[in-house]
């Protein structure tokens, strides 16, 4: 009991120190409060909105399509998500951009293609969700006759995936603000960058941020109704019906933005200068990637463990409260750290990465939180239940049968966490130490500074540096699936 106890008090401190970059940057908000009560504020919050439906709207049809392929494919749709979203923008631009060769008819540009190009982004969260809760005909369809049989095994049983879908990226699309702004549209995230990077104004820039964190709050919430823990696998198998669908999206999300890049490096030696020129921020980025992610997923190994127990407990947990942290922007939780790094003693180490890994756990332990909590519902329970009665101890336990029945999805959970630090932006935008850099803001450096050619080259090298560990990735999601 008291070893339990003590897992506790330290899993409640760590989720308010995983909360406490948010809640500085609440804090710190002032001012403004009359910007968003004028008409200019309620509209550029209702076109963030919009234009987040209208994005989560293709992302779940794109989702829908690949989903029903199986989970292979749905990794596969999860490759844009690799790919920082300044250099997917760049592409979407190089190929329907006014210059392009549809110029004359669709371009980017235009709200409902820039949508479609963010949904398409996002179209892997939707597939994974459409794949893990897939529920089949099964055996009975074929022995009995059932009538509206579209509505009972088509339809309805796709309604729940498709409304936690629509919550997940929905608060996905809301947050990025690089593509939209590169698209020419105006949403809330510009301007808060605006404020902070142009005006310097951090108090301004986290008041325009805060009343948006209600509308994501308010989609996670429908996740947690809508969608109910799956305790079994489903056996059916994906109709070979879904494979071509699951092609033409995967050629549009993947094919047209991969194609436009290559398409832009002219010749080889323009890729081997590009890995020249970046070495640097690849071994920077590596030494984060490599110091942080273990952190993430350990902390967040301990968290989805005490949320699993105070869930088979029936017990409330402090664990889920950090799942806010997914619905408020990177920007947001980059200038909480900023205000905290000028407070002692975390100003002490704000010359040097902490502030920006700090920010990275704050931003990913939830992620690693959710995908372990999820495995953990399936896991069965009759080995640590037998090791607790014949009291085996603690670090026993964790060596010999956390670690040994974990390792899959722990392995998985380290390779999505890696992904994610590495090719992240928003908050190494704001908080990267002078003179270092990561591969996100040197991408996002050249797009603004260098010609097409080098832009396309580094964006090819990162991508083949990434390959492995999707793929990697991509087979440890099929077996533990399996």
């Amino acid at each position: 009991m008291t070893t339990d106890r003590s897992l506790s008090v330290l899993g409640i401190l760590l989720t308010l120190a995983l909360l406490l970059p948010l809640g500085a940057a609440v804090a710190a908000s002032s001012g403004y409060q009359d910007w968003w009560l004028s008409p200019r504020g309620w509209r550029i919050l209702l076109d963030t909105a919009y234009f987040g439906l209208l994005a989560s709207v293709v992302a779940i049809l794109g989702g829908y399509l690949v989903g029903r392929s199986g989970i292979g494919w749905a990794i596969v749709a999860c490759v844009p998500l690799a790919i920082p979203s300044s250099l997917l923008g760049s592409s979407w631009i190089i190929a329907l951009g006014r210059n392009g060769p549809l110029g004359d008819w669709i371009t980017v540009f235009d709200w409902p293609i820039a949508s479609a190009a963010v949904g398409l982004r996002y179209a892997g969260i939707a597939a994974l969700i459409f794949a893990t809760q897939r529920v089949g005909p099964g055996p009975a369809a074929k022995v009995f006759k059932v009538r509206h049989t579209w509505w009972w095994f088509g339809i309805k049983p796709a309604l729940g995936p498709a409304a936690a879908a629509m919550a997940a990226t929905f608060i996905l699309v809301s947050a990025d603000h690089i593509m939209p702004s590169m698209f020419l549209v105006h949403t809330y995230g510009t301007q808060v960058l605006i404020q902070y990077n142009a005006l310097q104004d951090l108090p301004g820039a986290a008041a325009l941020a805060t009343p948006m964190l209600l509308p994501a709050v308010l989609a996670i919430g429908g996740v947690v109704c809508v969608v109910r823990p799956w305790l079994t696998v489903d056996s059916n198998e994906p109709s070979p019906k879904s494979f071509w669908p699951a092609v033409l999206v995967m050629l549009l999300s993947v094919g047209v933005p991969i194609t436009a890049i290559i398409w832009q490096i002219g010749s080889p030696t323009s890729l081997v200068e590009a890995f020249r020129e970046m070495r640097h921020e690849v071994v920077h980025t590596g030494l984060i990637t490599a110091a942080c992610a273990p952190a993430c997923v350990v902390i967040g190994w301990l968290l989805a463990e005490l949320w699993l127990r105070d869930w088979r407990r029936g017990r409330w947990s402090w664990t889920p409260l950090i799942l806010v942290n997914l619905a408020a922007p990177p920007s947001m939780l980059a200038m909480g750290l900023i205000d905290l790094s000028a407070r002692w003693p975390i100003r002490l180490l704000r010359d040097g990465d902490g502030p920006l890994m700090a920010t990275y756990a704050a931003r990913f332990v939830p992620v690693v939180v959710l995908v372990l909590f999820i495995a953990g519902l399936r896991r069965p329970q009759l080995p640590d239940t037998a090791a607790k009665l014949f009291n085996v101890p603690v670090w026993t336990r964790i060596r010999r049968i956390y670690c040994s029945t974990r390792r899959v999805e722990l392995t998985a959970a380290l390779l999505l966490c890696g992904l994610l630090i590495a090719t992240e932006l928003e908050a190494s935008l704001l908080l990267a130490p002078a003179g270092t850099s990561t591969v996100g803001v040197r991408l996002y450096t050249l797009i603004h500074t260098a010609p097409d050619t080098q832009v396309s080259a580094a964006a090819v090298a990162v991508l083949l540096l990434l390959t492995p560990w999707i793929v990697l990735l991509g087979f440890l999601a099929r077996r533990r699936r399996a």
